[in-house]
């Protein structure tokens, strides 16, 4: 794909981005289970409607076909751009557009003086491998932590 192919997100790909996650997200290894559109719609509107919100998105023919979506957090290091999402559909992973997409999202962070980029990915998964190659690693001594908040009455 052509640089131009590129772009930033528009509030208008909210509904491409909402169909395509759901679609990308819900096979292997993923297996997520979205209730509907709404629900998934509400999840990324999150991270859309919150400061700091940058989005990225690669088109084939003129449609949309991968998005990376996060924000910018202001870090005592200097600003970072957090990825809350970085999928392509499957009719078009292994073809390079993730590789585009990333290079195109370093490319205009950095021209904004935004200077690191950390995410949370599965372990031992394809996405881990893509990100590794990108330059990306672990922190050592951090874990991510997760539990439910029933109340014992």
């Amino acid at each position: 794909m052509k640089i131009s192919d590129y772009r930033q997100f528009q509030t208008a790909d909210l509904q491409f981005c909402v169909r395509l996650f759901i679609d990308t997200f819900s096979r292997p290894p993923w297996q997520d289970q979205w209730k509907n559109e709404d629900h998934a719609s509400r999840y990324l509107r999150d991270f859309i409607e919150a400061p700091g919100f940058m989005g990225f998105v690669a088109e084939e023919a003129g449609l949309p076909v991968a998005f990376c979506i996060g924000n910018i957090r202001h870090w005592w290091q200097g600003d970072e751009f957090f990825v809350q999402e970085f999928f392509v559909i499957p009719s078009h992973q292994g073809k390079g557009i993730g590789q585009g997409l990333m290079d195109f999202t370093k490319k205009t962070l950095n021209e904004r003086g935004v200077r690191g980029l950390c995410l949370l990915t599965s372990r031992d998964s394809p996405a881990e491998r893509f990100y590794r190659r990108n330059g990306l690693s672990e922190i050592p001594g951090m874990m991510f932590m997760a539990g439910g908040i029933k109340v014992e009455e």
